[in-house]
């Protein structure tokens, strides 16, 4: 997780499989101590190294959907 300003920060998660992936990133999302609005995500696959990656900016403060 990288800290692009005071409320925006980058998320890359990685895992083999694209379940593990999802599990990653859930769990990731329980354990924030703050709440967080997702500005933008996207799910990945390369097939040469044979992982996943998601990839998000989240923005402080509450989640509206």
């Amino acid at each position: 997780m990288e800290k692009l300003n005071s409320s925006l920060i980058t998320v890359t998660l990685s895992d083999d499989t694209y379940g593990a992936l999802l599990l990653k990133v859930s769990e990731f999302y329980n354990t924030l101590k703050e709440d967080y609005s997702i500005e933008c995500s996207h799910i990945m696959s390369d097939r040469f190294s044979k992982r996943a990656y998601y990839f998000a900016v989240l923005k402080k403060g509450p989640n509206v959907s």
